[in-house]
């Protein structure tokens, strides 16, 4: 037979992790609404791009918002089911937690370990889809135009896998374009300078060079990143706990 001494300890013990609980979910939630708000920032910076590459290319800040929107719902419902002492939410709440941080772990793996897969279908669509359509004359060519030159310069970039892809194109209708690349393949270009000579064009391609500015957008939340995850492995171990010790209802607080 139990005794009370030791049901009064587990009682305690199990407030205690009821307490981490309602805490760490909270904070959770809070965590999920700043993902939220960096991925839709990330979104607007990324907007110049998207006339450049399919949207599915710059998935990184969908990602972001998913992440946290999951995050944001994940900890309002664990506080909902400590709070409730409702044994079945709980156990709901654990295997949502899990599920979210197999598929995290997941697609920051796939992100890393296809990156040559990644830069090379970059380089495909703009060798196909932005590079023949620089230079044209409708409004939709005049915006890749102006996406790309936009790419080119702040990434400091050239071309697709690199500045040699502009020659065998005819993105200069009213000039010549041999041994040239475009104003903003070269440093120190003024804005209306369409040409300028392929040797003092930027080295790196705008494939390449995409794939690093994502990359050093995800440096940057890498340590919230490994936080949020952490937490989340604290928080389904001590949701087990706290299933593991309670019947249908939690002691409560």
């Amino acid at each position: 037979m139990v005794s009370k001494d030791k049901m009064s300890g587990d009682s305690s013990c199990v407030r205690k992790v009821k307490y981490f609980l309602v805490l760490f979910n909270f904070f959770t939630t809070i965590t999920g609404g700043v993902l939220i708000g960096l991925g839709v920032y990330y979104k607007m910076e990324a907007a110049p791009y998207l006339e450049v590459l399919n949207d599915s290319y710059i998935g990184v800040p969908i990602f972001i918002i998913a992440i946290g929107a999951m995050l944001f719902i994940v900890g309002f419902m664990g506080c909902c089911s400590v709070m409730c002492e409702m044994k079945c939410l709980l156990k709901f709440y654990i295997a949502v937690i899990i599920l979210l941080l197999i598929l995290q772990i997941a697609g920051i793996a796939i992100f890393f370990t296809l990156r040559d897969i990644v830069t090379e279908s970059l380089i495909a669509v703009i060798t196909k889809n932005t590079l023949p359509a620089y230079g044209g004359n409708n409004a939709k060519e005049r915006l890749i135009e102006d996406s790309m030159n936009f790419i080119q310069s702040s990434l400091e970039c050239c071309g697709a896998a690199n500045k040699s892809d502009w020659e065998s194109m005819h993105w200069n209708p009213n000039g010549d374009t041999e041994n040239k690349v475009p104003g903003s393949c070269c440093p120190d270009s003024p804005p209306n300078k369409k040409a300028c000579p392929l040797d003092e064009g930027y080295d790196i391609g705008c494939a390449p060079a995409l794939y690093r500015w994502v990359d050093d957008k995800i440096m940057v939340i890498a340590p919230a990143i490994g936080v949020i995850l952490l937490i989340q492995l604290l928080l389904a171990v001590s949701g087990c706990g706290v299933t593991r010790y309670v019947g249908n209802r939690v002691v409560p607080m």
